[in-house]
């Protein structure tokens, strides 16, 4: 995806750039070796996808997060939530079934299929 078909919630995108800044200097070296040579490219040849680009996504790995969230949150109807919230928030629409949880008789959802949709 082109940086220009990237569209960040408002409100993410500010926590984003608010956890890069107050961690600038415990992390910026760290951030630098992981991205080094295409922080480099981006000031030698200045594109679309800016050596800031490169730092923000130091800090972002939306996949790790909601791995986590499916793991420690027991409420599966809030995390599917959540994750369409997140999907919307940077302009994706996927086309996942919607599970119907209020017909499910087991919390846990085991018996049904909610939890292999989420």
């Amino acid at each position: 995806m082109a940086a220009k078909d990237e569209h960040l919630a408002l409100s993410s995108g500010i926590g984003l750039a608010g956890l890069a800044v107050s961690n600038f200097w415990d992390y910026s070296s760290e951030a630098f070796s992981c991205f080094k040579d295409e922080i480099i490219e981006s000031i030698v040849k200045p594109n679309k996808m800016t050596a800031i680009h490169h730092y923000l996504y130091f800090f972002q790995d939306i996949e790790d997060e909601l791995d986590k969230i499916y793991k420690n949150v027991d409420e599966l109807e809030w995390i599917y939530n959540f994750m369409v919230r997140t999907l919307e928030g940077v302009n994706l629409q996927p086309n996942i079934p919607t599970p119907v949880f209020k017909s499910c008789k087991d919390e846990y959802h085991e018996e049904c299929n909610c939890r292999d949709i989420v």
